[in-house]
């Protein structure tokens, strides 16, 4: 599904971004193309144990169409210099890996100063009008089709008629 979207939103000129743990599998199932693509580690975005506040390392991947994004998100890794919490157990009676699915406020703003710096005009495509040449390519892929079918069965009806003809 997140190949269909990154599709679709190039379809429209626009830009689409995508982030995953960097050790996931789901990377290995994706089919997005040309994409810009960095590492980060969450620690440098803020993200603590509700144990004992200290840092979780998540290592992330993010793709992105938009150059810019990657150019600013790319600079948020660990140096070495704190230690991190391990994921594992829960707090609070909540899951700490569940947990940890929440982006810490300066990830988000992170990202949101990133998508900003190529938010001059460009010029997109319509909706409309993606989904109507969308909607005229299959209408003339299922008239081929049909055509082809009729051709078929003209084909087996031609020789049905030639060998009942035969003695």
């Amino acid at each position: 599904m997140v190949s269909e979207a990154l599709h679709l939103q190039k379809a429209f000129s626009a830009h689409c971004h995508a982030e995953n743990p960097l050790s996931s599998l789901a990377w290995n199932e994706l089919n997005i193309g040309d994409v810009w693509t960095c590492r980060i580690d969450q620690c440098a975005l803020g993200l603590r144990s509700p144990k004992n506040g200290n840092m979780i390392l998540k290592p992330t991947r993010i793709v992105s169409t938009q150059q810019s994004l990657i150019q600013e998100i790319s600079k948020y890794r660990y140096h070495g210099n704190h230690p991190h919490e391990h994921l594992a157990g829960s707090s609070t009676g909540q899951n700490l890996t569940k947990w940890a699915e929440t982006y810490p406020s300066k990830f988000c703003r992170a990202m949101v100063t990133g998508m900003s710096h190529s938010m001059k005009h460009v010029e997109r495509q319509p909706c409309h009008e993606v989904f109507e040449q969308d909607a005229l390519e299959d209408i003339d892929m299922e008239a081929a089709a049909d055509e082809q079918a009729v051709q078929n069965a003209s084909s087996e009806s031609s020789q049905l008629n030639a060998s009942s003809r035969e003695p």
